[in-house]
């Protein structure tokens, strides 16, 4: 069977099979450049700097293996629909880390029983200015977001946590919640750094 012959199920099967027969499809993946060249076409577009893309494709493979894996991916996907959008959520948690990584350091100061009394006022005033941003979303932005990012849940969990009709209309409406909140952050008149 030539590489140009997988389907994806048969890309599946195989990242799925034994070690021998995952390298085999994982080679001959990566040798799609067109394919990685138009996911990289489309984080440019969303605003990933070139030099980032290369990392966040491969990093998307690995998504890929790893949710064969663990058995996440659903075989009537596509395969390249996948690396598509696992790159852009791991374009978006960068730029997420960029934006509030310097917003809420918790972990450095939490776990720090140095951190200064005026450190701990500053999280504590930081963590409340955030949280009056997050509420002037909507009930169901502030929902879905919670979902999301603070329980980890998928979208279809979502769909069924909130009467959404499918967990395409639950992606949707994030991204748009997500716009909003992104909106709000940048009016903000206070500096996170």
């Amino acid at each position: 069977m030539s590489d140009k012959s997988y389907t994806d199920i048969q890309f599946v099967e195989m990242i799925a099979g034994g070690s021998e027969e995952r390298e085999v499809a994982i080679r001959t993946l990566m040798k799609e450049e067109i394919r990685q060249k138009r996911i990289t076409r489309q984080l440019l577009r969303l605003g990933a700097k070139p030099e980032e893309c290369e990392e966040i494709v491969n990093d998307a493979f690995v998504a890929l293996i790893t949710g064969i894996t663990r058995g996440k991916f659903q075989t009537g996907s596509s395969i390249w629909a996948y690396l598509y959008g696992a790159a852009r959520n791991i374009l978006w948690k960068m730029r997420r880390g960029e934006k509030l990584g310097n917003f809420l350091p918790v972990e450095t100061i939490q776990g720090d029983p140095d951190a200064s009394v005026e450190e701990r006022i500053i999280l504590g005033e930081r963590r409340e200015h955030l949280r009056n941003i997050f509420r002037q979303l909507s009930e169901k932005c502030q929902n879905i977001l919670h979902l999301a990012f603070f329980e980890e849940r998928s979208n279809e969990e979502i769909a069924e946590t909130l009467g959404y009709k499918s967990k395409a209309v639950v992606g949707v409406k994030k991204s748009e919640c997500l716009k909003g909140l992104a909106s709000l952050l940048k009016n903000a008149e206070v500096s996170f750094e």
